[in-house]
């Protein structure tokens, strides 16, 4: 991409974040053609279906939370706290950020043996202004921002989104849509940890916290 001469460090930055969200807004008007419904359970379901030139399903989950959208909107923003709730996540540090709308962030997921643990790096970026009472957190791999560990196995793809939205005063609406490689060859039962039952058990555990007597 070419960019003129003439933007100032602050305008090209801004001109390239833009560029970022035209990337990734179109995972949010997939809609639900082709998906298919993988687990419905406690409220909770979650859809796969088939992503061409990756090696496992999209997924999109979804479910709701008794709790104002303003407080899971809070929540949400604290990206360091995420090991609190991403199913199998061990790590989840904020290694760089602009403001409080975009962050990279270095996470590292327990999978089980025998395979080798994973972690990646995205950069995430909040979109107030795709959806009304809606807040995008979206998220891009950049797997060569920091250097690899021998201990873990870098995910080199992944895009997608978490999307929370205003029901009503008291109910808030929590959703992920994304795809992303795997970091090599793994069993399919391991696969279908990463499409489904992470998916699920991630909205189960924002769900457990903010409704949880002592988050009031």
């Amino acid at each position: 991409m070419i960019f003129p001469l003439n933007y100032s460090k602050k305008g090209l930055a801004i001109l390239i974040s833009r560029s970022f969200l035209l990337v990734l807004i179109p995972m949010a008007t997939f809609g639900q053609k082709n998906w298919e419904i993988s687990k419905k359970k406690d409220g909770i379901e979650v859809y796969t279906k088939d992503a061409p030139g990756w090696p496992i399903k999209a997924y999109l989950a979804r479910g709701m939370i008794e709790k104002p959208f303003a407080d899971v909107v809070k929540y949400m923003y604290a990206i360091d706290r995420r090991k609190e709730w991403v199913a199998d996540c061990t790590v989840s540090d904020v290694i760089n950020k602009k403001g409080n709308e975009e962050f990279i962030v270095h996470f590292v997921i327990d999978t089980p043996w025998p395979t080798q643990d994973r972690d990646m790096v995205v950069k995430i970026i909040v979109d107030k202004t795709t959806e009304k009472d809606a807040v995008f957190f979206r998220f891009i791999s950049m797997p060569n921002y920091i250097p690899k560990k021998e201990e873990y196995i870098r995910i080199q793809k992944a895009i997608g989104y978490w999307k929370v939205r205003k029901v009503n005063e008291t109910r808030t609406e929590i959703s992920s849509e994304g795809k992303s490689t795997t970091g090599g060859d793994i069993p399919t039962w391991v696969s279908n940890l990463f499409v489904t039952d992470n998916p699920f058990q991630s909205i189960k555990n924002i769900r457990e916290i903010l409704e949880a007597p002592e988050s009031e």
